[in-house]
């Protein structure tokens, strides 16, 4: 199954489907010390890297927690999971564009592994994947600002 990030809306927007592949993103390379990261694009362009968007729901920070229903958690437990951070889409969309923008004027930025070629498919292409998780967070993005919609960028395992 794997790793996927995802947009997570605030509030539902009528005629917009929010879903996204985002397993490529969620494989793309972004820590510091790693090669190619888009942590360190997103710094050099002046926007905000996409880890910071990160939130969760409480209730599915509380279900890693506790083996079980998060309904049924101990008090200590639901105490530590901490609320969700909502963001303006218009921040989100600023990072995805210009990392967008980016990979598209170096189109092998990201390099795929041999390991992921045979994980995903011959001749997948990690950066042509990300690049298709951006066009989804922008397409996603745009709706939510034009509705004033937050949003933040969740993880699914």
């Amino acid at each position: 199954m794997g790793v996927a990030l995802y947009v997570a809306l605030e509030r539902e927007i009528d005629g917009l489907d929010s879903f996204m592949g985002g397993k490529a993103l969620a494989n793309a390379p972004v820590d510091d010390t790693e090669e190619n990261n888009l942590t360190d694009v997103a710094i050099n362009l002046g926007v905000k890297p996409l880890h910071e968007f990160h939130s969760a729901d409480p209730e599915q920070i509380i279900g890693f927690m506790f083996d079980g229903d998060p309904a049924d958690a101990p008090e200590s437990i639901r105490r530590m999971a901490p609320a969700i951070e909502w963001f303006p889409a218009s921040e989100g969309l600023a990072t995805a564009r210009a990392l967008l923008d980016y990979l598209q004027t170096n189109p092998d930025f990201i390099p795929t592994s041999e390991k992921d070629r045979i994980r995903y498919a011959p001749g997948w292409n990690l950066q042509e994947g990300v690049e298709i998780d951006l066009q989804d967070i922008v397409r996603i993005l745009e709706q939510a600002k034009a509705e004033g919609v937050r949003w933040y960028l969740g993880i699914d395992c």
